[in-house]
Protein backbone atom coordinates (compact mmCIF):
# COMPACT_ATOMS: atom_id res chain seq x y z
CA UNK A 1 0.00 0.00 0.00
CA UNK A 2 1.01 3.44 -1.17
CA UNK A 3 1.53 6.23 1.45
CA UNK A 4 -0.23 9.33 0.79
CA UNK A 5 1.16 12.83 0.98
CA UNK A 6 -0.75 13.39 4.62
CA UNK A 7 1.27 10.68 5.98
CA UNK A 8 4.50 12.17 4.57
CA UNK A 9 3.76 15.67 6.14
CA UNK A 10 2.51 13.55 9.13
CA UNK A 11 5.77 12.10 9.67
CA UNK A 12 8.18 14.89 8.39
CA UNK A 13 6.77 16.83 11.30
CA UNK A 14 7.50 13.93 14.27
CA UNK A 15 9.99 11.03 12.67
CA UNK A 16 11.65 9.69 12.89
CA UNK A 17 13.95 10.01 10.11
CA UNK A 18 14.14 6.52 8.69
CA UNK A 19 10.61 6.53 8.40
CA UNK A 20 9.94 9.64 7.13
CA UNK A 21 12.31 8.63 4.61
CA UNK A 22 11.01 5.25 3.57
CA UNK A 23 7.38 7.45 3.71
CA UNK A 24 9.33 9.91 1.39
CA UNK A 25 10.37 6.97 -1.47
CA UNK A 26 7.04 5.39 -0.64
CA UNK A 27 4.78 8.39 -1.76
CA UNK A 28 7.37 9.83 -4.46
CA UNK A 29 7.48 5.88 -5.82
CA UNK A 30 11.46 6.23 -6.21
CA UNK A 31 13.24 2.87 -5.88
CA UNK A 32 16.34 3.32 -4.43
CA UNK A 33 18.31 2.37 -7.42
CA UNK A 34 16.40 5.59 -9.46
CA UNK A 35 17.38 7.93 -5.87
CA UNK A 36 20.71 6.40 -6.45
CA UNK A 37 20.78 7.94 -9.81
CA UNK A 38 19.61 11.33 -8.93
CA UNK A 39 21.80 11.64 -6.56
CA UNK A 40 24.78 11.00 -8.80
CA UNK A 41 23.65 13.27 -11.02
CA UNK A 42 23.98 15.87 -8.25
CA UNK A 43 27.58 14.89 -7.18
CA UNK A 44 26.89 12.96 -4.48
CA UNK A 45 27.69 9.39 -4.02
CA UNK A 46 25.72 7.13 -2.36
CA UNK A 47 25.28 3.51 -2.22
CA UNK A 48 22.21 1.77 -2.37
CA UNK A 49 22.54 -0.45 0.62
CA UNK A 50 23.74 2.84 2.90
CA UNK A 51 19.82 3.90 1.17
CA UNK A 52 18.61 0.88 2.34
CA UNK A 53 19.90 1.02 5.92
CA UNK A 54 18.95 4.39 6.70
CA UNK A 55 15.21 3.64 5.54
CA UNK A 56 15.13 0.76 7.82
CA UNK A 57 16.61 2.36 10.76
CA UNK A 58 19.37 -0.01 10.94
CA UNK A 59 22.21 3.18 10.26
CA UNK A 60 22.22 6.98 10.38
CA UNK A 61 23.95 9.32 8.59
CA UNK A 62 25.79 10.98 10.74
CA UNK A 63 29.49 12.11 8.11
CA UNK A 64 29.44 15.68 7.26
CA UNK A 65 29.38 13.78 3.63
CA UNK A 66 26.28 11.64 4.54
CA UNK A 67 24.30 14.55 5.94
CA UNK A 68 25.27 16.31 2.53
CA UNK A 69 23.83 13.27 1.22
CA UNK A 70 20.63 13.58 2.90
CA UNK A 71 20.42 17.48 2.03
CA UNK A 72 20.23 16.39 -1.87
CA UNK A 73 17.74 13.33 -0.55
CA UNK A 74 15.29 16.45 0.26
CA UNK A 75 15.87 17.72 -3.41
CA UNK A 76 15.58 14.18 -5.26
CA UNK A 77 12.55 13.60 -3.15
CA UNK A 78 10.94 17.09 -3.04
CA UNK A 79 10.53 17.46 0.73
CA UNK A 80 10.69 20.62 2.46
CA UNK A 81 14.71 21.93 3.10
CA UNK A 82 16.07 20.99 6.19
CA UNK A 83 12.83 18.21 6.65
CA UNK A 84 15.12 15.33 7.06
CA UNK A 85 18.50 17.09 8.13
CA UNK A 86 15.96 18.14 11.43
CA UNK A 87 14.55 15.06 12.26
CA UNK A 88 18.64 13.89 12.58
CA UNK A 89 19.10 16.81 14.91
CA UNK A 90 15.74 17.21 16.69
CA UNK A 91 16.11 14.57 19.39
CA UNK A 92 15.98 11.81 17.06
CA UNK A 93 18.98 10.23 17.75
CA UNK A 94 18.80 7.25 19.46
CA UNK A 95 20.50 6.72 23.13
CA UNK A 96 22.95 3.42 22.27
CA UNK A 97 24.80 3.73 18.91
CA UNK A 98 23.03 3.18 15.70
CA UNK A 99 20.41 1.39 17.11
CA UNK A 100 16.70 2.54 16.75
CA UNK A 101 15.32 3.96 19.33
CA UNK A 102 12.65 1.50 20.96
CA UNK A 103 8.79 2.57 21.44
CA UNK A 104 6.74 1.21 24.52
CA UNK A 105 3.77 -1.33 23.47
CA UNK A 106 1.76 1.25 25.01
CA UNK A 107 2.80 4.11 22.43
CA UNK A 108 2.14 1.72 19.53
CA UNK A 109 -1.52 1.37 20.79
Amino acid sequence: MRQTEIELAQVLRTGPFHLALRTALSVRGLPLHRVQHHLAHRGVKLGVTSLSYWQQGVRRPRRAESLRAVAALEEVLALPDDSLLRLLRDGDAPADGDRPAGRSYRSLM
